[in-house]
C-alpha cells in the first residue's frame, strides 16, 4: 500500500504518461513500464529506483535534457527517495520490466 505522497507521484506520473503530454515518447515508455511494476506489486521504491536509471541513461545516450515536467517530478523524487543505485536492482523480481526490457500492457 503506497503513501499519500507515493500516491501523489503516481498520479503524476500518470498524468505525463498519456499520449497527449509533452514528454517525448522514450519517456513515455520508461513511465508506462515503473507504472506497470507498480501496478504488478513492485515496491515504490525499486520502481522509482528503475524509472530514475532508465531517464539517466536516456539524458546519457541522447544527450539531450529530459523534457521540463519530467525533469522537475525526477529531481523532487531523486530529493525524496536519493539517488537511483544500480545495486537496488539485484532485489528487483526476474519478470521486472526494468530488467527484461518489456513493457507489459496495461
Amino acid at each position: 500500500m503506497l503513501t499519500d505522497r507515493q500516491n501523489k507521484f503516481v498520479e503524476r506520473l500518470l498524468e505525463l504518461s498519456k499520449d497527449d503530454s509533452v514528454v517525448t515518447y522514450k519517456e513515455r515508455v520508461y513511465l508506462t513500464r515503473c507504472i506497470n511494476d507498480l501496478k504488478y506489486g513492485m515496491k515504490f521504491q525499486d520502481a522509482i529506483n528503475g524509472l530514475n536509471l532508465s531517464l539517466q541513461g536516456l539524458v546519457e545516450r541522447k544527450k539531450k535534457p529530459l523534457t521540463k515536467e519530467l525533469d522537475v517530478v525526477s529531481k523532487e523524487l531523486i530529493e525524496i527517495y536519493g539517488e537511483p543505485d544500480y545495486r537496488a536492482l539485484n532485489s528487483l523480481p526476474n519478470n521486472s520490466s526494468v530488467l527484461n526490457g518489456e513493457m507489459p500492457l496495461f
